[in-house]
């Protein structure tokens, strides 16, 4: 699979949060997906973070998704990272998601 890589992490978030819009109802539910046999830490490691989005499809680059999440650079992306990044990302239309921008 081709990876597209932007050196602005602000227009990889811009797909990140489109892509995660496209597939998933509610912010919580897309985390979910990303944080698989993590769900009970609410936390989600690179290697799981990178694998999720390589297994959904997503054709940018998800180490760079991961590193612009991971505020604390801990190695591991908590619900608060993604709710804290993806509110700053302009959202693609009224959904759910609005609530994350609010």
């Amino acid at each position: 699979m081709k990876v597209f890589v932007d050196s602005n992490p602000a227009i990889i978030l811009k797909h990140f949060k489109d892509f995660m819009q496209n597939r998933f109802k509610t912010p919580k539910l897309a985390f979910a997906a990303l944080v698989g046999e993590f769900s009970q830490l609410e936390k989600v490691p690179r290697e799981e973070f990178v694998a999720s989005l390589k297994r959904l499809n997503f054709k940018w680059d998800a180490d760079s998704v991961f590193t612009s999440l991971d505020a604390d650079n801990d190695g591991f992306v908590t619900v608060e990272d993604f709710k804290r990044v993806l509110k700053d990302v302009p959202v693609k239309r009224e959904s759910k998601w609005a609530a994350v921008a609010a």
